[in-house]
C-alpha cells in the first residue's frame, strides 16, 4: 500500500490465507476499499489510482478471485463484487473524466474486462451463472454499455469508438452470444436474447448527418437457436426509430424473432436505410440487403420455413429519395424474392411520386413470388391467398410509371407479368385452381386487365406498340 497526496483513503480487510492486495494511490481525494472475506483463499486484487476524486470498491468472496483496477484520470468510480470462485475482472479507466464502471459477478468462472478511455463513459456488467464472459471497450466521449447475463456460458463483446454510442445487452438462458461493434457517431444498439443458443451480431459505422440522427439497431430474440446479423454503414438521412430504450436512430434495423431456428441477415449501406424483420415460428429466414441512399424493406413472417430475400439498390438523389419493399408471409414454406434497382425520387407510401414500390402478401402454404424491378417509378402489388400459387413479375430498366397488380386466390395458380417501356399497366385477378395468365407488354401506355374464376382458365396477352388495351374476363 502506497499513498502519496492529500485526502487519500484505503481500507483493506482480508480473512484467511494466501490473499493478496496491492494498493497504490497518488494524488488527492482518492478512496479505495478492498474486502476479501469469509475464510476465502487465493484472492488477489490490485488497485492503482492516480489523479483526483477516484474511488474503487472491491469485494471478493470465495476462492481464486482476481481483480485489477487501474484509474488514471479524474472522477472515475469502480465497484467490483465477485462471489464464488475463479471470477476474473479487469477494469482499466484512463485519460478522461466521469468514468463509471460496475462489475457484479456471481457463480463460477465468470470473466469481465472493461476498458474505458474518454469522457462521461459508463459500463455496467452483471453476470450470474457459470463460465460467463463479457468484454466492453469504450473510447472517446459519452459512451455507455450495459450487459446483464443470466445463465451459463453466455458471451458478450461490446466495442464502442466514437461519440454518444449506446449498447444494452440482456441475455437470459445459456450459451447465447452477442457481439456489438460500433464506430462513428450517435450509434446505439439494443439486444435482448431469451432462451438458449441465440446469436446476435451488430456492426455499425456512421458519420453524423445534420438532418437527423444516425444509425441504430434493436434485436429481440425469444426461443432458441435464432441467429441475427445486422451490418450498417453510412449516416442517417431521414426518419426516426424509437426503441424500448428510448434511443433514436436512422438508418434502422429492428429484428424480432420468436420461435426456434430463425435466421436473418440485414446489411445496409448508404444514407437513411431502414429494415424491419419480424419472424414468428420456426426456421424462417429473412435476408435484406440495401445499398444506396435511402430505401426501406420490411418483412413479416408467421409460420414455419418461410423465406424472404430482398436486394434493394436505390441511388437516388436525396433529399426524399426512397424505395420500398414489404413482404408479409402467413403460413408455411412460402417464398418471396424481390430485387429492386433504380433512381428513386420519392415514394408513394408517404404521398410522393411512386418509385420502385413492391408489396408482396402471401397467405397459405407453398406460395412463390419473384419480383424484379429495374428503372424508375415501377410499382408491383402481389397478393397470394391459398396454396402453391406462383407469381413472376419483371419490369425492366428504363420503364417509367409501370404498374402491376396481381391477386391470386385459390391454389396452383400461375401468373407471369413482364413490362418494359413507359406507363404500362396490368391488373390480374385469379380465383379458383389451375389458372394461368401470361402478360407481356412492350411500348407505351399499354393496359391489360384479366379476371379469371373457377378452374383451368388460361389467358395470354402480348402487346407491343402504343396505347393498346385488352380486357379479359373468364368465369
Amino acid at each position: 500500500m502506497v499513498q502519496i497526496g492529500t485526502t487519500g483513503t484505503a481500507d483493506v480487510d482480508q480473512v484467511s490465507t494466501d490473499s493478496t492486495s496491492i494498493i497504490s494511490q497518488s494524488g488527492s481525494n482518492q478512496n479505495a476499499t478492498l474486502l476479501q472475506v469469509l475464510g476465502s483463499s487465493d484472492n488477489r486484487s490490485e488497485i492503482t489510482q492516480n489523479s483526483i476524486n477516484n474511488t474503487a470498491d472491491v469485494l471478493q468472496d470465495g476462492s481464486s478471485n482476481v481483480s485489477f483496477v487501474t484509474q488514471n484520470a479524474q472522477n472515475g468510480t469502480v465497484d467490483v463484487d465477485q462471489t464464488g470462485s475463479t471470477g476474473f475482472s479487469v477494469v482499466n479507466q484512463n485519460n478522461g473524466l466521469l468514468h463509471d464502471a460496475t462489475v457484479v459477478q456471481g457463480g463460477t468462472g465468470a470473466s469481465s474486462i472493461v476498458s474505458q478511455g474518454g469522457t462521461s463513459q459508463i459500463a455496467t456488467i452483471d453476470q450470474s451463472g457459470t463460465n460467463n464472459r463479457s468484454e466492453a471497450t469504450q473510447f472517446n466521449v459519452q459512451n455507455e454499455a450495459d450487459v446483464s447475463q443470466t445463465g451459463t456460458g453466455d458471451t458478450s463483446f461490446i466495442t464502442q469508438s466514437g461519440t454518444n454510442g449506446f449498447a444494452d445487452v440482456n441475455q437470459s438462458g445459456s450459451s447465447s452470444n452477442s457481439t456489438v461493434n460500433q464506430s462513428g457517431n450517435l450509434n446505439f444498439a439494443f439486444v435482448d436474447q431469451s432462451g438458449s443458443n441465440q446469436t446476435s451480431t451488430i456492426v455499425q459505422s456512421s458519420n453524423v448527418n445534420s438532418f437527423t440522427f444516425s444509425s441504430g439497431a434493436s434485436v429481440v430474440q425469444g426461443g432458441s437457436d435464432n441467429v441475427s446479423t445486422v451490418n450498417q454503414s453510412g449516416a442517417g438521412g431521414f426518419g426516426q426509430f424509437i426503441g424500448s430504450t428510448g434511443q433514436t436512430g436512422s438508418p434502422v434495423a429492428n429484428i424480432i424473432q420468436n420461435g426456434a431456428g430463425n435466421s436473418n441477415n440485414v446489411i445496409q449501406s448508404g444514407t437513411g436505410n431502414i429494415g424491419f424483420v419480424t419472424q414468428q415460428g420456426d426456421t424462417n429466414t429473412t435476408i435484406i440487403s440495401q445499398n444506396g441512399e435511402d430505401g426501406e424493406a420490411r418483412s413479416g413472417q408467421t409460420g414455419n420455413g418461410n423465406l424472404v430475400n430482398v436486394i434493394q439498390t436505390v441511388t437516388g438523389p436525396n433529399f426524399l429519395s426512397q424505395g420500398r419493399v414489404s413482404s408479409d408471409q402467413t403460413g408455411d414454406a412460402n417464398q418471396s424474392f424481390v430485387i429492386q434497382t433504380g433512381n428513386a425520387t420519392d415514394n408513394a407510401f408517404d404521398g410522393g411520386t411512386p418509385s420502385l414500390v413492391a408489396l408482396v402478401n402471401q397467405t397459405g402454404n407453398g406460395n412463390f413470388s419473384n419480383v424484379v424491378q429495374a428503372g424508375q417509378d415501377d410499382q408491383v402489388f402481389v397478393d397470394q391467398i391459398g396454396d402453391a400459387n406462383t407469381s413472376r413479375v419483371v419490369q425492366n430498366a428504363g420503364g417509367v410509371e409501370n404498374f402491376g397488380d396481381i391477386d391470386q386466390t385459390g391454389s396452383d395458380g400461375l401468373s407471369e407479368l413482364t413490362q418494359s417501356g413507359s406507363m404500362n399497366s396490368a391488373t390480374l385477378l385469379q380465383s379458383g385452381s389451375l389458372n394461368q395468365s401470361f402478360i407481356t407488354q412492350n411500348g407505351t401506355t399499354n393496359s391489360a386487365d384479366v379476371t379469371q374464376g373457377a378452374t383451368g382458365n388460361l389467358s395470354t396477352i402480348v402487346q407491343t406498340g402504343t396505347g393498346n388495351t385488352i380486357t379479359v374476363s373468364q368465369n
